[in-house]
């Protein structure tokens, strides 16, 4: 994955490593998604309940916010996969 402190990609990391990265991404991002639809279809006053819809509408900034940094990180490793199999496939002159 990348290094948050760096900005930068580990120097040895193998295809299957990265496949297995994008696969928990692509999880983390369903999850996000399923937490996000949950909390925009919740309706409290059907259960009698009352809820600060300030914070509510906090918590699902945040959830989208950390949904885009997932999609965005799991952007750059299918890039990586891609990168590494165009070059696998490249013939050396």
């Amino acid at each position: 994955m990348l290094n948050k402190q760096t900005g930068k990609w580990p120097t040895v990391q193998s295809s299957e490593q990265l496949v297995k990265t994008a696969q928990k991404l692509r999880q983390q991002i369903k999850g996000l998604d399923i937490a996000i639809r949950q909390l925009v279809l919740y309706k409290p006053c059907e259960w009698g309940e009352t809820v600060d819809t300030a914070s509510m509408d906090w918590v699902l900034k945040e959830l989208q916010s950390r949904k885009l940094e997932l999609e965005k990180e799991s952007f750059q490793v299918r890039a990586k996969i891609q990168l590494e199999n165009l070059s696998a496939e490249m013939p050396l002159f």
